[in-house]
């Protein structure tokens, strides 16, 4: 999936964003503004509250952007006037705040529709694939039109999925050749364990410590906290439900929520069967989980990869670290291994 660039008319936008936001710092931060608060500070909520969004809503139309998507910038516009204006002059924001309300409203519908969608759309798209991570973004795709927001929620909706709601799942696989783990034999389950005890002492250690004189930063501390622990066991059970294959002369690579990518085994150059350290990491995609590589596969021409969020990286090389390095290196070589399924259990 490729990532959508900025258009020359968003960044046109920002930079209209950011004299108004500056120019009403500087109008605030003036002597004159304490003889005239009032006036000023009306001003001011009109410019960055009323103005942004409308400039936006105006963009949207010509342009053609979703023009849902004013309601984001409306409430960041908020946002930053009670940033920038002081406590003195936020009186107009007050009236201003009342159009939060049906708004409130208005996004908790379209929220409760698109996931009634979302879920329809998933329903239907599960049968075609068996991947979660893949089909929740065909699934996003059909209903977001911006790439990289699709790959973004797809992300973390797969955080949630593996993490905290398929750990009872089980691969299935087909009798024949073509799937490999890489999670057995990596110690990544004792690795797994020391962090999550130790995120279990430290979160709510670090907690009580800061809690009384700083509770904001205490708590957004322990929700990073829980966050981390749901970001660690998505990815270790991503290991386990998301073997590698090889079926229909391509070699599909998967390594957790990481790493993807579909590469033909007529593109493989050759394997090496190596432990030591590579110093050239120069195109060099890393795709052992944890410890060292036992076989690198060098390709014949760059390649790329999908990783978490979306990011990509091009490659020629791949260090890995498979449970059967030479059954797996054996497969590789052999065009044409037997074709072989493998699902997450229902």
């Amino acid at each position: 999936m490729t990532v959508a660039r900025r258009s020359p008319a968003h960044v046109v936008y920002l930079a209209f964003v950011g004299c108004v936001v500056i120019t009403s710092f500087l109008v605030v931060r003036s002597n004159g503004f304490a003889e005239h608060t009032d006036l000023l500070s009306l001003a001011v909520t009109l410019d960055i509250v009323l103005l942004v969004p409308g400039v936006y809503l105006l963009a949207a139309i010509t342009m053609g952007w979703r023009k849902v998507t004013v309601i984001p910038v409306f409430v960041l516009s908020l946002a930053c006037a009670h940033l920038v204006l002081p406590a003195s002059g936020e009186h107009y924001l007050k009236y201003v705040e009342f159009a939060l309300v049906p708004i409130e409203l208005f996004v908790l519908a379209f929220v409760v529709i698109k996931a009634r969608q979302l879920r329809h759309e998933y329903r239907a798209a599960k049968t075609e694939s068996v991947d979660f991570l893949e089909t929740i973004e065909q699934v996003l795709g059909r209903i977001i039109d911006h790439p990289r927001v699709v790959q973004i929620i797809a992300t973390e909706l797969s955080l949630i999925h593996y993490g905290l709601l398929s750990w009872r799942n089980r691969p299935r696989y087909t009798t024949g050749g073509g799937v490999f783990t890489y999670h057995e034999k990596s110690g990544n389950g004792l690795v797994l364990g020391v962090f999550l005890v130790l995120i279990a002492i430290e979160v709510p250690a670090l907690h009580l410590l800061l809690g009384s004189k700083f509770p904001t930063l205490a708590w957004v501390l322990t929700a990073l906290g829980l966050y981390g622990v749901v970001f660690i066991l998505g990815d270790f059970n991503a290991t386990r439900l998301r073997p590698i294959r090889i079926h229909d002369s391509k070699f599909d690579l998967k390594i957790g929520l990481r790493w993807r990518c579909t590469i033909p085994l007529s593109e493989i150059d050759d394997i090496e069967a190596t432990t030591f350290d590579i110093e050239d990491r120069d195109g060099l995609l890393n795709c052992v989980v944890i410890g060292n590589q036992n076989l690198v596969i060098r390709l014949k021409r760059p390649h790329t990869a999908t990783g978490i969020y979306g990011f990509e990286r091009e490659f020629d090389r791949i260090a890995i670290a498979v449970d059967d390095p030479a059954l797996f290196s054996a497969a590789l070589t052999c065009d044409g291994a037997s074709p072989e399924d493998t699902a997450e259990g229902s």
